[in-house]
């Protein structure tokens, strides 16, 4: 039997799964050797207008047992641009002990094609800052990858052999 830890986004978008679970395997590995690692999910998307405009996200946490208690940790970040080069890029991450014990740190920063960057954030420690500096707005307009382009970069994937399809799926 095989399960892929998968879903769908609010936004419609479908989940990059990570964990793949198969006969007390988890990709490939023996399920003995990772039973201290409970769970591990990234999730990921690009979108692109056409006109410049783009949205990318990422987002990934874990948790292990650490004797008795469970550690979790996690990041994420998004980016939203116009064609324009006005956007914002922000993110977050974090850490919870076993013993309930927490931290995070929040960022941002706000693009709007002056050659300036308002970056900005704050930390559960207390750090934090506001600032502007100088610096050009980069980001990816439109898609910088393809069909061929993976392709040409799977040289050991090509070369395994296709295997029949089973004809049952659980």
């Amino acid at each position: 039997m095989e399960k892929v830890m998968s879903g769908k986004r609010n936004d419609g978008n479908i989940m990059m799964p990570l964990i793949k679970l198969r006969n007390g395997h988890i990709n490939g590995v023996p399920l003995t050797q990772l039973q201290s690692l409970k769970l591990a999910v990234l999730m990921w998307g690009e979108k692109y207008d056409g006109h410049g405009g783009t949205v990318k996200y990422r987002d990934k946490w874990a948790e292990r047992c650490e004797g008795d208690g469970w550690t979790k940790w996690g990041d994420k970040w998004d980016e939203h641009f116009d064609p324009n080069a006005n956007g914002v890029k922000q993110g977050e991450t974090w850490w919870e002990g076993k013993y309930e014990e927490r931290w995070n740190r929040t960022w941002g920063e706000r693009h709007n094609g002056s050659g300036w960057v308002h970056k900005y954030g704050k930390a559960s420690s207390g750090e934090h800052w506001d600032t502007h500096v100088e610096q050009e707005t980069w980001y990816e307009r439109f898609p910088h990858f393809g069909f061929y382009h993976c392709y040409d970069n799977t040289l050991r994937l090509r070369e395994v052999q296709s295997q029949m399809p089973s004809d049952s799926y659980e």
